[in-house]
């Protein structure tokens, strides 16, 4: 879909950063197995991981808090919406399992591959995957179609500054 908001451009391209990011994680940890950890990290997966890292830290971190303090109140404002309450309850769910994600590729990244560790990087990450790109879906068809609605242009331009420097 083609916004005019730049607020809802902008949104739409950290999510589809994400989605290709999750893809490619999907990918890498799929050709290697959940039940074969590598015996080290080729450049190509720990450039990946740490990407991923980086983008749980904006996405998860700042991307949902800015959406939760700045567009979900705005919308709620116009009366009881049940999609924010799944949207934000999917929030509730996708921080914590990243944080943590985070936290255990983060010993991995410092020389601790072990057979435990990348089995856990395997299911925090496929689970995080699906997750979050089912979650962005909702997103895109339903959350920044309405925001397109509802946000002014001089409120769009505020929003859009605010957001940057949330980032």
């Amino acid at each position: 879909m083609e916004y005019s908001l730049d607020i809802c451009k902008t949104l739409h391209s950290d999510h589809m950063a994400t989605v290709r990011m999750l893809e490619d994680l999907e990918e890498a940890l799929s050709k290697i197995g959940r039940n074969t950890a590598p015996n080290e990290l080729s450049p190509e997966l720990t450039n990946l991981l740490n990407g991923l890292v980086s983008i749980m830290q904006t996405e998860i971190s700042s991307h949902f808090r800015f959406e939760e303090e700045n567009l979900f109140v705005r919308l709620e404002q116009m009366g009881d919406m049940p999609m924010l309450s799944i949207l934000r309850s999917e929030h509730d769910t996708i921080r914590p399992l990243a944080e943590k994600l985070t936290e255990v590729i983060e010993a991995l990244l410092a020389g601790g591959i072990t057979s435990e560790i990348w089995a856990s990087v395997y299911d925090m990450g496929m689970e995080l995957a699906e997750r979050e790109v089912f979650h962005i879906q909702k997103e895109e068809m339903g959350f920044l179609p309405l925001l397109e609605h509802v946000i002014t242009s001089e409120e769009d331009q505020a929003l859009t500054v605010a957001f940057a420097t949330a980032k």
